[in-house]
Formats: C-alpha cells, sequence, structure tokens
C-alpha cells in the first residue's frame, strides 16, 4: 500500500507540474501576444502610447488569475473520488442508522483480549480493561507506548485490531460511525476552526441546540474568556488565535452537547496549568460522564480524584 501511494502521489505531482508549466507558458505568450498588437495599434495611431502599460498591466493580471483558476480546478477535481468514497459510505450507513435506534451507554465500555502491531510493531498484546459508566480514568506512559492509539481505537477510529472492544454488550466494530458519535466525542489536542463565527464553531451549526445560555455555559465550562461576543469571526483555521485559545473552543465544542463518554487527548495541553486544572475539574466532577483520559503529565493534584490511573509502560 505504501509504495502504491508513493507511485501514484508521484505520477500526479508529474502531471500537475507539467499541466502548471504548460498553463504558464499559454499565459506569458497570450500576454506577449497583446503586449505586440497593443504596440502595432499605438503605432498606427490607433491608441494612445499610454495604452500599451496599462493593457499590459491589466492582460497579466487576467492571465495569472486564469492560471490560478485552472490549476485550482484541477485539484478540485482530484477531490471527487473522496466525496465518491464518502457518499458511498454514508448511504449504506445511513438506512441502518435510521431504523436502529440510538445507542444507550449503561455499564461499561470492555477492552477483551486487545492485540494491535502497527508496522511490525507490536503496540498492545492481549489486553484488557473496563471503563466503568461514570467512571473517570486516565491512560499515561512514556511517549510511544500507544496512549493516544488505545484512545483512537475505543473511539471507532482504528477498527484493523484482534480482539474485541464493547460498548455494553455491542462490539465496537458493528457499529456505524453515525451511532458511535451519539455516545462519544473525541476531543484532540489539534482542532480544526472554521472561518466562521464563534458560536458556529463552538455549536457547529446546530441551531436547533443553539442558545447563548448553552454557549455561555460552554464557555465558562472550558475558560474561554477572550471571547467578547458570539458573532466574532475566527479566521481561518483559528489564524488569529493563539494555541490555548484554539484548545479551549475545542473543549467548549464538547461542554456545548457533551456525550456520555469523553475522550480526551491532551485536551489541556496548551493551556497553563491553573486553566488546565480548572477544565479537568469540569470533567471530573460531572457524575454522568465517562472521561477517558490521556495525558503525558497527569497532575498530581488531581490524579486521586481518578477512579483509575492505567500506566501503559508499567
Amino acid at each position: 500500500e505504501p509504495k502504491k501511494y508513493a507511485a501514484v502521489k508521484v505520477a500526479y505531482t508529474k502531471t500537475n507540474a507539467r499541466v502548471s508549466n504548460l498553463i504558464a507558458a499559454l499565459s506569458i505568450f497570450c500576454q506577449v501576444m497583446v503586449d505586440i498588437m497593443t504596440s502595432i495599434l499605438a503605432i498606427l495611431g490607433a491608441i494612445p502610447l499610454g495604452a500599451i502599460s496599462s493593457t499590459g498591466s491589466i492582460a497579466a493580471s487576467i492571465f495569472n488569475s486564469l492560471s490560478s483558476l485552472s490549476n485550482d480546478t484541477v485539484q478540485i477535481k482530484a477531490t471527487y473520488p473522496l466525496f465518491d468514497k464518502v457518499s458511498a459510505g454514508v448511504s449504506k450507513k445511513l438506512p441502518s442508522a435510521e431504523k436502529t435506534p440510538a445507542p444507550v451507554f449503561h455499564y461499561a465500555l470492555r477492552v477483551v483480549d486487545l492485540s494491535y502491531t502497527i508496522g511490525g510493531k507490536k503496540i498492545f498484546s492481549h489486553l484488557n480493561l473496563t471503563f466503568a459508566r461514570g467512571g473517570k480514568y486516565a491512560i499515561i506512559g512514556r511517549s510511544g507506548v500507544g496512549k493516544s492509539t488505545l484512545l483512537k481505537i475505543l473511539d471507532g477510529q482504528i477498527t484493523n485490531y484482534t480482539g474485541h472492544v464493547y460498548i455494553d454488550n455491542k462490539d465496537l466494530r458493528t457499529m456505524s460511525m453515525a451511532e458511535l458519535t451519539k455516545v462519544s466525542q473525541y476531543v484532540d489536542q489539534n482542532v480544526y476552526l472554521f472561518n466562521d463565527s464563534v458560536a458556529n464553531n463552538t455549536s457547529l451549526w446546530e441551531s436547533q441546540l443553539r442558545s447563548k445560555h448553552r454557549l455561555q455555559e460552554a464557555f465558562s465550562k472550558a475558560k474561554v474568556d477572550f471571547v467578547k461576543f458570539p458573532d466574532q469571526i475566527i479566521q481561518e483555521n483559528g489564524q488569529n488565535l493563539s494555541g490555548g485559545q484554539k484548545q479551549r473552543l475545542a473543549l467548549a465544542r464538547f461542554f456545548y452537547a457533551p456525550k456520555p463518554i469523553a475522550f480526551v487527548d491532551e485536551g489541556t495541553s496548551a493551556l497553563d496549568a491553573k486553566t488546565a486544572r480548572l477544565v479537568t475539574e469540569e470533567f471530573l466532577k460531572d457524575p454522568d460522564m465517562t472521561l477517558i483520559e490521556v495525558s503525558h503529565h497527569l497532575d498530581h493534584e488531581l490524579r486521586g480524584a481518578y477512579d483509575q490511573v492505567i500506566d501503559l509502560g508499567a
């Protein structure tokens, strides 16, 4: 698979380079022809001499824009197969999701005889864990031991493992992503933010749920103290925000519409120690929420508040 991907990537890059060079050459040729024609007309007295520079500038703007548009068109068309794949996957899962009632989490999330290998390296071998409903769990261990990998398995992002993961008595791999997202939410340390309002970035455009009170509650729990008004605009991917501000908005997304299970992968890593502790306490004090958190630097003051601290490196 990696070799096949590399070959396709190289072929695409070569083709894209050829197309870009061809478009650039045509652009230069057309601009030169416009300059020649304008010069001839100026010599014949049909247009003033000053029109030569003006026409050249306009032609450059037009043909450069067309060149950029052509490249963008090629890239957009290259994404069509991805949308086709997503549409096919959605069309297969939607009917069953509509007929199946929303999953309910009553008892426990269980890891049974889990083994996982990547690139020939064994990450887990016959791992068994139980996360009781409403429990608070911290997963720790040295870098590379598989903390985030385990969290992604529990969240359904990774499925090519052996063994089983059960939500109550239902195998995770028999559940659609639509079902899983009704039960759990993954809070990553890296969040993508849209060029839109703070309110829409937090509620993800779910206007039927949106309310000023709900937003303020989410901001309060995530310690979002930098928003002056909900319609404040965020630049693409939060370019006008710091890492800590982006992370707090990711946490606000969760608190806006919390799920029974919270998978938090270094969700407070960009926050100062005091703010990180306050946000973590919001997770810990909710008796109905099942918290499964990955941490490289677990707060020693809060360690006793967890039901279990799981050291994967032990």
